[in-house]
């Protein structure tokens, strides 16, 4: 959230501004607006046309609108990870001093979201005593947005969406309930790779608790019932009573390539190679250009020369096939001194903790239109000109 000294306004601005308000008719119009784009109706019908353009690209789109259920407060420590590292202890005057962040977590609803199901755990997974299920609670994300608290101070908010079933569930189940919030914990602090806690040592604790469980994933792979202690999350936030959201909703959107895409795909360019034909001026040509590397966000081949495409280059175009980028792999481990004993249930051949993948794409003005997707099994990333699967 921006405050007037982040506007950079010039006294001039200012001015204008001022006497614009005082203006009747300026505020009548400004009001007029403002009822408009909060409108219902206008909304949807905004939705709708949303959907319909995406629709011509061959994809479809779900937008999200989180409703309030409930608000967890805790702090952001973003220098945990450097004084673990470094092995320095610090005293509780120092702790305090230390630079953290107010987050605000809200647990929402929205049917958008799949319902929690029961899973059946598989057999390396399951433990003396268990059942041999889990719950899943599928749950999705709005982007972070800045805030204000009640000292007016700079504040974080992350949304959790989860199917309403999820909370019917919860008012039913003290278990389901505790479930519920350590996911939203969890999963925000990984998502964003958060350093969470009521204070600093608190943070440190959780911090090292989730390394921990991360370093047995890498020695025998992930369980689905392994999570950070919940009641290291619980601790770590406060739950604020009446209130059930923090800040102004805002929906977010899920992409999905539909099946009949490269058809879509296929016929766009048809269009613009048609447009590009029909075009006696240069201006128009370059315009249709750049409409296109918009919609792609990104063009292979530059339009800074200003020269237009002659036939031979458009029929390339169209059946050029899309390029594999560089890419890189690296293996990460955190260095734990517990690793370097001389003793039997030490692997010195241990998974890595992570791996980090850095992919170049050069030809790319923004980050908007890359289509990511993660598995257990491979990663596949493509953009309209630029395709890339990596196998775990």
């Amino acid at each position: 959230m921006c405050d007037s000294g982040d506007l950079n306004l010039t006294l001039d601005e200012i001015t204008k501004l001022k006497k614009a308000f005082k203006d009747p008719e300026f505020q009548k119009l400004f009001r007029e607006y403002a009822e408009e784009i909060s409108d219902p109706a206008n909304k949807k019908k905004y939705e709708d046309e949303i959907r319909m353009m995406e629709l011509e690209q061959g994809m479809d789109v779900v937008f999200v609108n989180p409703t309030p259920g409930h608000c967890l407060k805790t702090r952001h420590w973003p220098s945990v990870p450097q004084y673990l590292e470094s092995g320095i202890t610090l005293n509780a005057k120092d702790e305090s001093a230390q630079e953290s962040v107010k987050v605000f977590i809200n647990v929402c609803k929205s049917d958008k979201v799949e319902c929690p199901e029961i899973k059946p755990m598989k057999n390396d997974s399951s433990r003396q005593g268990e059942s041999g299920v889990y719950w899943s609670l599928p749950h999705c994300f709005t982007p972070p947005r800045e805030d204000i608290d009640k000292a007016k101070k700079h504040a974080m908010v992350y949304d959790v969406a989860f199917n309403p079933k999820a909370f019917e569930l919860a008012k039913s189940s003290i278990a389901l309930r505790r479930l519920l919030d350590t996911t939203a914990v969890d999963s925000v602090q990984k998502q964003y790779n958060l350093c969470l806690g009521k204070t600093f040592s608190q943070a440190q604790q959780l911090f090292s608790c989730r390394k921990n469980r991360e370093s047995k994933h890498s020695l025998n792979g992930p369980s689905p019932t392994d999570s950070v202690g919940e009641d290291c999350l619980l601790k770590a936030v406060h739950l604020l009573k009446g209130v059930p959201y923090k800040g102004v909703s805002r929906p977010t959107v899920i992409r999905r390539r539909r099946s009949d895409y490269e058809e879509r795909q296929a016929e766009i360019k048809k269009r613009e190679a048609e447009d590009l034909k029909l075009c006696s001026s240069a201006e128009q040509k370059q315009a249709i250009k750049m409409l296109s590397s918009f919609r792609n966000c990104g063009n292979p081949e530059g339009l800074s020369d200003g020269a237009s495409k002659n036939e031979e280059t458009v029929k390339s175009d169209k059946i050029s096939t899309p390029t594999k980028p560089d890419y890189s792999i690296t293996y990460s481990s955190d260095f734990d001194l517990s690793n370097c004993r001389n003793s039997n249930d030490v692997n010195p051949l241990r998974p890595p903790d992570r791996l980090k993948i850095n992919v170049k794409l050069p030809g790319l003005s923004s980050s908007s239109c890359v289509d990511l997707e993660v598995t257990e099994m491979h990663i596949h990333l493509s953009v309209s000109f630029i395709s890339l699967i990596i196998f775990k």
